[in-house]
């Protein structure tokens, strides 16, 4: 297999470094890609077989709404987007019987987006929440079989010490 990628981007940061965006946007056209196929006794062999076209768009951004100091009941608020978006789709590709031109790539989501807040408290205290949205994704090269979109929320409440310039102990649950 062989293939081509194209992409740009940028990224923006604020003086201090507190507030950062990074834009990547990209197209990877893969050729004779090698797919995976199995025998009617389920026996596993591989054979290269039309292309694969993967455009897509990655966002992050995070930003100390409220900056680290050391007064204060809040100590910092840093909040954190990543966006991806995928429209990964086979291209020319066909097996013994049947066309997939147009497909969704099996196995990627058309998007995943996963936003966080930290929040930093006196006495090293942290709480940190994480909330990742999933597009379904498609299971097999017809799109007959989806998993299905899904939420995943992610909580930890920790402590810091730090022990020496190189060594930090942290305790979290």
């Amino acid at each position: 297999q062989y293939g081509w990628n194209y992409e740009t981007g940028f990224r923006l940061r604020n003086s201090d470094e507190s507030m950062m965006l990074d834009v990547s946007a990209f197209y990877y056209h893969l050729n004779n890609a090698i797919v995976r196929r199995l025998t009617a006794a389920s026996t596993e062999y591989y054979t290269n077989s039309g292309d694969i076209k993967q455009p897509g768009l990655e966002l992050y951004f995070t930003d100390w709404l409220i900056k680290q100091t050391d007064h204060g009941f809040i100590r910092g608020l840093q909040f954190s987007e990543s966006l991806t978006i995928s429209k990964f789709a086979f291209g020319n590709y066909r097996d013994a019987t049947t066309g997939y031109a147009g497909n969704e790539l099996t196995g990627v989501p058309r998007h995943v987006s996963v936003a966080s807040v930290q929040v930093k408290f006196p006495e090293s205290l942290y709480l940190y929440a994480q909330y990742n949205s999933t597009a379904r994704i498609p299971l097999n090269e017809a799109n007959t079989f989806y998993a299905p979109h899904y939420n995943l929320v992610q909580a930890k409440l920790g402590w810091q010490h730090q022990l020496s310039n190189k060594s930090r102990l942290e305790i979290f649950a």
